[in-house]
């Protein structure tokens, strides 16, 4: 029963520890990030298939997909109002090359804004079409009410109103919002400039 007890008190100070965890987020990005009022991303690389992928063709380059996603879960921790700069080191390259990469990392990243862009093109459709179907069953509930007032399917309408008007509500508004979120960022990385240090 002792080492029952004692374990209880240990778990609850533990659990009340953990609770009360704190992190200095902003002290963490201005350490490891920020420098002289922007955002810097430091990549290491040792060869240019480190960045641009070897299945590539040479003219048309495209990203090498851990270079892609380091970039991405670095840039995840900048706040969003922050400027980029992509610092690649270890290696030099030549004019020819350090033209491809730069084609190839705005290319991306331009794409990946292209793709939140379509996202809230659509969201906005989708929202615009269950306004019109929410108005569409609200004025069909009440013509049926008012001529035909013991129709017995009337709660279909009434029903679909409210069905229409939940879903306009989490698509064009709940969603919409993350949707715009993720514009932001992405337009953060389609907008970073890119510095080679050789």
């Amino acid at each position: 029963m002792l080492i029952i007890n004692r374990r209880n008190k240990r778990t609850t100070k533990n659990l009340k520890k953990f609770k009360n965890a704190k992190f200095n987020y902003a002290k963490f990005v201005r350490h490891h990030y920020m420098e002289k009022g922007e955002a810097y991303i430091s990549v290491t690389v040792e060869s240019y298939e480190d960045i641009v992928s070897r299945y590539s063709e040479q003219e048309y380059g495209w990203i090498n997909k851990d270079f892609a996603e380091y970039i991405e879960h670095n840039a995840y921790y900048i706040p969003v109002e922050e400027s980029v700069v992509l610092e690649i080191t270890g290696k030099k390259f030549t004019d020819k090359e350090k033209e491809t990469i730069e084609g190839v990392i705005k290319d991306y990243f331009g794409l990946v804004l292209g793709d939140k862009m379509i996202n809230l093109a659509i969201n906005k459709k989708r929202t615009g079409l269950l306004a019109g179907l929410a108005m569409l069953f609200i004025a069909t509930f009440f013509m049926i009410y008012f001529f035909v007032p013991d129709f017995f399917f009337i709660e279909i309408f009434l029903f679909g109103f409210w069905f229409s008007c939940w879903e306009t509500a989490e698509i064009g508004w709940l969603e919409r919002s993350d949707l715009k979120t993720e514009k932001i960022e992405a337009g953060q990385l389609a907008s970073l400039k890119i510095k080679f240090v050789d």
